[in-house]
């Protein structure tokens, strides 16, 4: 999977299709490649940063 692949719109519409139970964790792992600590890590930071938290993400 390469890096960036989903964009922050996509990232918030997978976060709520599994909190609203539309879909289970593994459901979300092969529909979107999406891997479950992938998954939390877009969780942790929408809590704090809310959607810009899903926006890029840079390492430096």
């Amino acid at each position: 999977m390469s890096r960036g692949k989903h964009n922050g719109l996509e990232k918030l519409k997978i976060l709520e299709e599994v909190s609203n139970e539309e879909i289970g964790f593994l459901a979300a792992t092969e529909k979107y490649g999406v891997n479950k600590t992938t998954r939390m890590k877009w969780q942790r930071r929408y809590k704090f940063y809310g959607y810009e938290g899903l926006e890029f993400h840079s390492r430096n």
